[in-house]
């Protein structure tokens, strides 16, 4: 069997990887940072999601690019503002998805 990795997955580290840039101010386009929506607590809980996800009525706007990635950063739970530069970043998501699955 050869050792690839889905296309699943390839999906969702794509989706960090951009995900990672836009945050960390590698691209610049505050008209998609704006679109994120940052959960920020206003108490300490156990909760790590790093977005709040708004309630959709529609599997069509609950899979928008802006939502989905929201979503894949919240299911991976990596802080995306704890590396310093993008490659210990990418190989962190390597890690995690070829020993864990996700």
């Amino acid at each position: 069997m050869v050792n690839m990795i889905s296309l699943a997955e390839r999906r969702k580290t794509i989706d960090l990887k951009f995900l990672f840039k836009l945050v960390n101010g590698h691209l610049n386009c505050p008209e998609l940072l704006s679109c994120l929506k940052f959960n920020v607590l206003h108490c300490r809980t156990r909760s790590a999601k790093t977005f709040y996800i708004l309630f959709q009525r529609s599997n069509y706007a609950l899979n928008s690019p802006i939502n989905r990635l929201m979503k894949v950063a919240n299911d991976v739970q990596v802080d995306l503002f704890k590396f310093k530069s993008f490659e210990c970043f990418y190989i962190i998501i390597l890690f995690i998805y070829k020993y864990f699955s996700l």
